[in-house]
């Protein structure tokens, strides 16, 4: 083998030349909370005694809308009888009927759709549909309800979807028309008034056309509003360890071009396969399996020879030829080429094939699982049980209380660095966005967050690549999905300058962080990702033996340089330290977890 492919560092190393740290600022003071709102007086309602129902006849759900136009006759006139009211529930289906536009029935309606229904789906509809229309008992079954002391209780209606058992939001119209399961927050009435007003108001304008005359470079405030740290520095000591399935998935395929050697990497391996428990889905060619069998030892793995080369997975397979000449494109084609690409951009499937592989060969139901670079972990550590239950479980649901996101819709994304300040008017239009915020070297979450990510991710690779875009840098591509998609991505930020608890030591030879002494600061993800002990101990290991003394020659508290925690930033965070406030993300032609056809 003359020489195999970093899975990392190509990327790393291009982001490290960003240490312009005498151009950042200190954090301030968070701004004060708002006063409480007043109290409101407690008001008591009396409900009326229902009169007792009786059995009415079934409305149809469409009722023909009849347009008298007789001319009124004179109110003297006795021989016209007098109208029969119209029912109520007519009368207001009658007025949320649209108007007639001539030569189109139905207009703003989907059509219907031709895809059939599912079974189990249908099924449920037509009990209901026999519990409301029951031709033994004509009685309507709403009446019967009503007629039900039960069902002045307001949380009924919760009780009677779970007996019928219905998704609400079940449907057999086509993604593309119709995506119960895919609102943006935007569409949200709150959100349609808030832009509403910022459309009416003066000082918005004038802000827009500010922003858009310095185009874009507009600066996070001096005074950031950090997350509640009690919320945001999420690790409890009291709660007990959740019973949380993680799997690891990695892969290792020699390439002729490559920055490191055979020697290197078996160093590396050492500290990952070797002391890391977690089970491991592995890929890579037949010719590697006894090195990878050696370095592992006795430890969990699966070991997959299915591809020879990375290029024949699924999802690039049929991009052989259009690799070849994408490498005359890229801007560092001196050390990059079309194995390398095929390596970068098969992680997503490598990820979520990998999972369903080890559950079936393992027989095991895994919560979450992990894309790790088997280069990746090139410094001395005391990780085992890794990444921790604990701290993963505890990740993602802080994630998502924060953002309101829902955890299997999250990804975990190590970042890098804040966005440079041009790309604040970038649009999908625009290709991979060539900066280095994600790192790709460690991601994932849940089964369905995999899922949908990769489905995106090759839905765009796709795209972009048949606009004759340059695709073959992963981190492109994860940094645009984050641009695109930011309330599906958080991670943890190691050089942030503005975090209140940050190292006030300031850089040298062992402090290389505003977070301490923290071995390799590309890979700062995997110890924040470790059980509380063992990061403790690798702390210990990273300062060595002469870290106080160091303090007490610079009159310093003990452990100030020493590696410490940090809090959890949502992509949206992330990027409005550079875009600014007022920014959002572009539009997008597709939507999360939709494929490009």
């Amino acid at each position: 083998m003359n020489g195999l492919v970093s899975y990392s560092d190509d990327s790393q190393s291009d982001g490290e030349a960003r240490h312009d740290i005498g151009t950042k600022h200190r954090a301030g003071q968070s701004p004060d909370r708002g006063k409480a709102m007043n109290a409101k007086p407690q008001i008591i309602k009396r409900r009326s005694v229902p009169p007792k129902t009786t059995a009415r006849a079934h409305q149809p759900d469409e009722p023909p809308i009849e347009h008298n136009n007789e001319a009124k006759t004179s109110r003297g006139s006795a021989e016209i009888p007098p109208a029969v009211p119209q029912d109520e529930l007519a009368e207001i289906r009658a007025l949320l009927h649209p108007p007639d536009i001539p030569g189109l029935s139905d207009w703003g309606i989907p059509p219907p759709s031709a895809a059939t229904c599912d079974p189990n789906l249908e099924a449920k509809i037509t009990q209901f549909r026999s519990l409301k229309r029951d031709p033994v008992q004509p009685k309507h079954f709403n009446d019967a309800l009503m007629a039900s002391r039960a069902f002045r209780n307001p949380h009924i209606y919760a009780k009677l979807v779970e007996f019928v058992g219905a998704d609400e939001r079940a449907t057999n119209i086509p993604p593309t028309v119709w995506n119960p399961t895919d609102l943006r927050t935007e569409w949200y009435a709150d959100q349609i008034d808030a832009m509403a007003v910022r459309a009416r108001s003066p000082l918005f304008l004038f802000i827009a056309v500010t922003l858009l005359l310095i185009g874009g470079y507009v600066s996070y405030p001096s005074n950031p509003v950090y997350p509640d740290l009690a919320s945001s520095r999420f690790f409890d000591p009291e709660v007990a360890e959740p019973n949380a399935n993680i799997l690891l998935v990695s892969a290792f395929f020699p390439l002729a071009k490559s920055k490191h050697s055979l020697e290197e990497y078996e160093a590396w391996f050492t500290h990952f396969l070797q002391p890391i428990e977690t089970d491991l889905y592995f890929y890579c060619p037949p010719d590697v399996v006894p090195l990878i069998q050696r370095m592992r030892g006795n430890k969990p793995i699966i070991i997959d020879t299915t591809y020879h080369d990375p290029q024949d997975v699924p999802p690039l397979k049929e991009y052989h030829d259009i690799y070849q000449e994408m490498h005359a494109w890229d801007k560092e084609k001196s050390y990059h080429g079309p194995g390398l690409y095929a390596v970068w951009n098969a992680k997503p499937y490598f990820l979520e094939r990998g999972l369903a592989l080890a559950e079936s060969k393992n027989g095991v139901k895994y919560d979450y699982a992990f894309w790790q670079d088997a280069g990746g972990m090139r410094d001395p550590h005391t990780l085992k049980r890794w990444p921790n239950a604990k701290r993963v479980v505890s990740a993602f649901g802080a994630a998502s209380r924060s953002s309101g996101t829902p955890e299997d819709e999250l990804i975990f994304f190590p970042w890098w660095w804040t966005p440079k300040k041009e790309f604040w008017t970038w649009k999908e239009s625009d290709g991979p966005m060539d900066d280095t915020i994600a790192e790709g070297s460690f991601f994932g979450g849940r089964h369905k967050a995999i899922h949908d990510y990769a489905t995106t991710y090759y839905a765009y690779h796709d795209k972009w690549l048949a606009q004759g875009l340059f695709v073959g840098k992963d981190q492109m591509l994860m940094n645009s999905l984050v641009t695109l998609f930011p309330r599906h991505f958080f991670g943890v930020l190691l050089y942030d300058w503005e975090w209140p608890d940050r190292s006030s030591v300031g850089e040298s030879e062992k402090v290389n962080s505003p977070l301490g002494a923290c071995g390799s600061t590309w890979f700062y993800y995997q110890w924040w990702m470790a059980d509380a002990d063992e990061r403790e101990h690798t702390a210990d290991l990273w300062l060595g033996s002469g870290a106080r003394d160091i303090d007490k020659q610079h009159d310093r508290p003990k452990g100030s340089i020493r590696c410490r925690d940090t809090y959890l930033i949502m992509a949206d965070d992330l990027l409005r330290r550079s875009f600014g406030k007022v920014w959002w993300a572009p539009r997008t032609s597709l939507s999360w977890g939709q494929k490009y056809t």
